[in-house]
């Protein structure tokens, strides 16, 4: 295959390299690799991930194991077992999966190598879901409100959550709440009969999806009143009684209340202090987009006893340190990812800040052509990394 570029990601596919190697991380997303020779002997090479090619037993070390694509976007599936997936990884089934699987390589590299630990940053019993393109998750019913969504059980059977949204205002669900709600479904049989926590919950559809999936309480806050009717509504709507508080995070719920179950999307882009133009609040993360993240996982590792879980949304533009503070009381699995996008002429001032940030290896991204993202061909768009994150209190 001739070489392709994209930005500054050349994508080429090479002869496979002699003799083992693995991979550890780099602050600059770079590997730094461990050949073994066919004779024995041994030496480590730094590499640029667009220099090394793609071969098999890198990927393999980063990369979940398979990745599937399904023909019913209202629908995601997962195995029907928790039994271990193949050792090889099929092919990213949408355009330009060389692109995507490249960068991902590159973001768990930069993840790994900011854990104090030196753990590495994995995915384990991944949940497969549906892409046909990257960018926002598919709107099953553009012009519907309420909509249904559908999430697969471990069971194989689904759970119809009904969400009420306010367009207007930009009050719904995005692929983040969604991808995060797939792993939730997946994980039902963790929320039964638990306490659980949606911290900044919106239109409430994790909480209302933990409620109808058993959980004993569930407790949802947001800093913004105006969403609670919303939220309430869509309780009412899918038979189900959470609990709705005023507040910052998990202020709100006092300290004394056991907590077992965290869920949360939060805002998390970083953008520049001087400028938000006219992104909303709800994607402020401040400068490195850890205002909020740094705080949830502090007072999850306070209000979580041992084996208590924390679901937690995260993307390659946040912070990577963001996995040193999660390095400390805390297990790690990455669930599930999705192929986020961000038109480039949008929002100038965030796009300059991410570029300085990149530079500086505090976010890692690509660009993809605009007809690659849905958009007219002239338009690029940044190409960025989400993933859905379990961390069990240890």
């Amino acid at each position: 295959m001739s070489p392709r570029r994209h930005g500054d990601t050349e994508e080429r596919l090479r002869a496979p390299y002699p003799g083992s190697h693995e991979p550890t991380g780099s602050r600059d997303g770079s590997l730094s690799v461990s050949v073994t020779r066919g004779d024995g002997s041994q030496e480590k090479e730094r590499r640029d991930r667009s220099a090394t090619g793609h071969h098999p037993k890198l990927l393999r070390a980063s990369l979940p194991p398979w990745f599937h694509l399904f023909i019913d976007l209202s629908e995601v599936d997962m195995p029907s077992s928790r039994s271990p997936s193949p050792a090889l990884p099929s092919p990213l089934e949408f355009e330009d999966a060389p692109f995507w699987a490249d960068l991902r390589d590159r973001v768990l590299a930069r993840w790994m190598a900011a854990r104090p630990s030196g753990a590495p940053v994995a995915f384990e019993r991944e949940v497969p879901v549906s892409v046909r393109r990257p960018g926002p998750w598919p709107d099953p019913s553009p012009e519907a409100d309420p909509t249904e969504h559908r999430y697969r059980l471990a069971s194989g059977e689904t759970i119809a959550i009904v969400e009420a949204t306010d367009r207007a205002r930009g009050l719904r669900a995005d692929q983040a709440t969604h991808l995060t709600a797939v792993v939730l479904a997946a994980d039902a049989a963790e929320l039964r009969g638990r306490v659980v926590a949606e911290p900044g919950c919106g239109t409430a559809l994790l909480a209302v999806l933990a409620a109808k999936a058993g959980a004993s309480r569930v407790i949802g806050t947001d800093i913004d009143p105006r969403i609670f009717p919303l939220a309430r509504a869509n309780a009412e709507r899918n038979g189900v009684a959470i609990e709705l508080h005023e507040g910052d995070l998990l202020a709100p719920v006092p300290a004394s209340e056991r907590l077992e179950v965290i869920v949360a999307n939060i805002p998390q882009k970083p953008l520049p202090t001087e400028e938000r133009g006219d992104l909303p609040v709800a994607m402020d993360g401040g400068e490195d987009g850890m205002r909020h993240l740094g705080r949830l996982i502090d007072d999850a590792r306070e209000r979580l006893e041992p084996g208590g879980r924390l679901y937690l949304f995260l993307h390659s533009l946040t912070d990577p340190e963001v996995f040193a503070k999660l390095d400390d009381g805390f297990r790690l699995a990455l669930r599930a990812w999705w192929p986020c996008t961000w038109p480039a002429e949008r929002s100038p001032a965030f796009i300059a800040h991410v570029e300085r940030r990149r530079g500086e290896g505090r976010a890692v991204f690509g660009r993809l052509p605009g007809a690659e993202a849905g958009r007219p061909e002239s338009v690029e768009a940044l190409a960025y990394l989400g993933v859905e994150l379990e961390a069990v209190r240890v």
